[in-house]
């Protein structure tokens, strides 16, 4: 089948047309009907990623809204994938699940009878696992092989059973933005200058999982919070928790900037561990614990302190020989699964004084592994560690491997 050809406006070029994207939300939300518009009108299958932070919030709401409004055509088949990555700010994980309870009400489904699909990261490939079993140290902006492994690599599995399922010429859907990621702005400009991608009411490029498109790429934070705040309170939306996690202030003066929390896993090592000097704090897990329902999650602020020293504490660490750190020392590993376990048992008390249920951030299965895996003398590739290197065996390393 021959698809349209759609003109589209370059966001990255100041001209007139792109500084009007800029504008008002009115205007951000017609731009993101007429991608959706131009783009799945002929597919008849949407697949919707979902995290349950704000961006992908808004984007599966705004979604809704407008195919109720009529604005936009309901495909046939529209699936929402839910990524659970296990690290979620308990608030956001409830605030999702509550979402999807109230999309599938509404006819988000899957084969018109199942709800949202929920991806899950394999055991063996859970943060915990990753970091204290095998050995990596706490993700950060130049290695952030948490998404990848948690996130991303899932979602392209469950886009390659869909397109098993309903057929190659599917839809995918996410929240990216543009803005949000230094990085990511690179990778979108580059793809935008290449036949594969256009760039304008929205972000279309063809991947080797099918088309994808980011409808609300041209949003400005603000923006997002002004939606996210109308679509709880005037459309009825159960996305309060989104609101409260990310500690926005609704003022008689409008929105004012939200803290500084762009991930929603609780104590998120790229947040906390960028100072070489001391732990950042975690804003977003602050805001959470400040709140009477989650007050027993305070013990998890530690976390940042544990994360820091992983990261910056040459004794916990391997050096490569070029001199660069290389992965966590058996040593570190069994300290921070204690230090981890510790914690969790403090916050597990807390919770059942208040009469709430616990909350587990590594599960005794996991606990079990991670000592096994010790045990074993696990550890990535000394030769082959790398930001993108994720083959891994069993082996000891120079020395006594502590």
């Amino acid at each position: 089948m021959n698809k349209k050809k759609h003109k589209q406006l370059n966001i990255f070029k100041h001209t007139k047309e792109g500084k009007k994207m800029l504008g008002t939300l009115a205007e951000a939300q017609q731009l993101t009907v007429q991608s959706l518009q131009a783009y799945g009108s002929d597919r008849s299958t949407w697949v919707v990623g979902f995290s349950g932070g704000k961006d992908s919030t808004a984007t599966v709401t705004f979604m809704d809204w407008a195919i109720s409004k009529g604005l936009v055509q309901r495909p046939e088949n529209l699936i929402l994938v839910y990524s659970d990555t296990l690290m979620e700010l308990p608030s956001l994980e409830d605030s999702a699940h509550r979402l999807m309870a109230y999309l599938q009400g509404r006819g988000w489904q899957i084969r018109r009878s199942v709800p949202a699909l929920e991806t899950k990261p394999k055991k063996v490939e859970r943060f915990f696992v990753t970091m204290l079993g095998r050995g990596y140290p706490p993700p950060h902006n130049k290695f952030r092989w948490c998404t990848t492994r948690m996130k991303t690599a899932k979602i392209d599995q469950i886009y390659q059973s869909i397109a098993v399922e309903y057929g190659e010429d599917f839809l995918g859907i996410d929240g990216i933005r543009k803005g949000e990621s230094a990085a990511r702005d690179s990778l979108i400009l580059a793809s935008c200058s290449t036949d594969d991608g256009e760039c304008g009411q929205g972000w279309f490029h063809n991947t080797a999982h099918g088309a994808k498109l980011s409808p609300i790429l041209h949003w400005r934070v603000c923006q997002v919070w002004d939606w996210i705040i109308e679509a709880c309170f005037e459309h009825g939306y159960p996305i309060d928790g989104v609101i409260q996690t990310y500690g926005v202030d609704i003022t008689d003066d409008g929105i004012e900037e939200p803290l500084s929390a762009r991930t929603g896993c609780i104590g998120c090592p790229l947040v906390t561990t960028g100072d070489q000097k001391r732990p950042r704090p975690d804003k977003a897990l602050a805001t959470v614990v400040g709140q009477e329902a989650w007050s027993h999650l305070a013990p998890f602020q530690r976390l940042s302190e544990i994360y820091w020293r992983l990261r910056w504490d040459d004794s916990f660490r391997h050096h490569k020989t070029n001199g660069q750190k290389g992965c966590l020392t058996l040593a570190a590993r069994e300290w921070a699964l204690g230090e981890i376990l510790a914690v969790q048992a403090e916050a597990a008390r807390l919770a059942l004084e208040l009469g709430r249920k616990p909350y587990t951030l590594i599960a005794e299965e996991e606990v079990a592994l991670i000592r096994q895996m010790i045990a074993d003398r696990t550890f990535p590739d000394p030769s082959r560690y790398g930001a993108h290197e994720f083959t891994l065996h069993n082996s000891s390393l120079k020395g006594d491997g502590k």
